[in-house]
């Protein structure tokens, strides 16, 4: 277990900025998914944007089957191997970097964590490699990456329509490796609610996807396998 790597780069991290990564990722949090969009160039979200335009739809089946092999457990532990919490993660390298909720593996740095695939392969974390504290996000770089996981496309830079299909996967409950479908309820932003900041915008999905404690991580994928 790797507690000590983990807590020495939340340490070092914790008051430096974060550098942008290009990346749009929708991580289930609560009843609703969280959508963190960081700085990119304009012809790279017109790109991704026609892409995703231009991919095929996915059958349910299909798309749970490729999820399923970039979905992790992540497993809390204290020093006796015990498991004292646990949260949702989703490949997105394949040199092993994982993405997830900031408070799911916050936690690990004061025990240890194991990375879980549904395979039954684990993997342990090498370091932490950026997080972002307002947006609750974390990658996290594995030891290893098993031969057959497979990392997750990242959608593009644009909202989804409301009533588009989503699907999660995650672990609510202990449930592990659970499917829930839903819609696209509605896009949710901070400032609706009064006057914020540009910095400090938010923007929600909110699904009928159903998640619970455990989902924290998880990625909302779109029809066509896209988080």
């Amino acid at each position: 277990m790797r507690a000590i790597a983990l807590r020495t780069s939340l340490d070092q991290r914790s008051r430096r900025d974060q550098r942008e990564t290009g990346l749009t990722t929708a991580i289930a949090v609560a009843t609703f998914t969280f959508v963190l969009f960081l700085a990119t160039g304009s012809g790279l979200a017109q790109e991704g944007k026609a892409q995703a335009a231009n991919e095929a739809k996915l059958d349910l089946g299909d798309l749970i089957k490729r999820a399923n092999q970039s979905v992790v457990l992540i497993n809390i532990e204290n020093k006796s191997g015990q498991k004292i919490g646990f949260g949702s993660g989703f490949l997105i390298d394949d040199k092993g970097l994982v993405a997830t909720n900031l408070h799911v593996v916050t936690r690990a740095a004061k025990a240890g964590v194991v990375f879980e695939f549904k395979d039954g392969n684990k993997a342990e974390v090498k370091c932490l490699r950026a997080f972002d504290k307002k947006r609750d996000l974390a990658i996290v770089e594995l030891d290893k990456t098993p031969k057959q996981a497979r990392t997750l496309s990242l959608g593009p830079r644009t909202f989804p329509a409301l009533g588009d299909s989503v699907t999660a996967i995650g672990h609510p409950q202990g449930l592990n490796f659970s499917v829930t479908s839903g819609i696209v309820g509605g896009i949710r932003k901070a400032s609706d609610q009064g006057t914020v900041k540009p910095e400090d915008e938010r923007v929600w999905i909110q699904s009928t996807a159903a998640v619970a404690g455990g989902s924290s991580g998880g990625p909302l994928l779109s029809d066509t396998g896209r988080v």
